[in-house]
């Protein structure tokens, strides 16, 4: 049965940053229920269907295994809380609440972006340049709506509603953080491999191609005295491509290929 897994030479998080970033996330499971206990109905969905996207984006960047028949089902899972989300903006804009219904978009933003990220080959590093730059004048953003909502908890008419929207904000800008860093050790792995990948390719041309570097000419060389027994001269390991320990198995055979037919001569 196909499975999919996680690269095991791609470096793994610390356990202090497991921790942290699954406690985040449960916090988060706890805001659905205060949510449903002092919120309104459009902010209840809207949290619920948050965390479901937020998990997802867990599994995706996190390097979590995953069964290829899932994915089908995944995919269903998220465009179910993509749509609940959307019922979520609409009911702010119906309700006129603005700083929610901005808010909203913006986060719609971010996670645009991110899908972006994911999708985006390596090797495209002005755009993954630009992304940044776009997801950052966004985060900026949602610090300003949380800033308001604690102003708000002061000064406003319901300020338990103001203060459980600040605590909230503050929750999803650490726990989209967490993605964020999920994501940029997801594209510092898939850069590293596109880098060995093209080296690895350049030396078995080269191989191939019989450039295998010699220290010398041996007919130029002076020949020995009588008696004396003739060198065996071979290409030296500083001379090689790269180092064998780290060549695969066609490169090897070229570097002996070109060792054989120097000898011959």
């Amino acid at each position: 049965m196909a499975r999919v897994t996680a690269d095991p030479s791609k470096p793994r998080p610390r356990r202090g940053f497991v921790v942290f970033k699954w406690s985040i996330y449960a916090l988060l499971a706890g805001d659905v229920v205060l949510y449903s206990l002092y919120g309104r109905l459009t902010e209840l969905i809207d949290t619920a269907a948050w965390l479901v996207l937020l998990m997802l984006f867990e599994w995706e960047t996190g390097g979590w295994p995953l069964r290829a028949r899932w994915i089908t089902v995944l995919h269903g899972v998220r465009l179910l809380a993509s749509v609940a989300v959307v019922i979520a903006v609409v009911g702010y804009a119906l309700e006129r609440v603005w700083l929610d219904f901005f808010n909203e978009m913006t986060w719609l933003g971010v996670v645009a972006l991110l899908e972006l990220e994911v999708r985006l080959p390596p090797g495209a590093v002005r755009l993954h340049r630009m992304r940044r730059a776009l997801a950052a004048v966004l985060y900026v953003a949602l610090v300003g709506f949380l800033l308001t909502w604690a102003v708000m908890g002061f000064g406003d008419e319901n300020p338990q509603a103001a203060w459980l929207d600040t605590w909230d904000a503050l929750l999803w800008l650490v726990a989209f953080v967490v993605i964020e860093l999920n994501v940029c050790r997801r594209a510092r792995c898939g850069r590293a491999a596109t880098q060995d990948g093209s080296g690895e390719r350049a030396a078995l041309s080269a191989g191939r191609s019989g450039s295998v570097r010699l220290p010398c000419n041996p007919r130029s060389l002076p020949r020995p005295a009588s008696g004396e027994a003739a060198p065996r001269w071979r290409a030296s390991s500083a001379s090689r491509p790269g180092s064998t320990a780290a060549l695969g198995a066609g490169r090897r055979a070229a570097i002996r290929s070109g060792r054989t037919q120097f000898l011959r001569h």
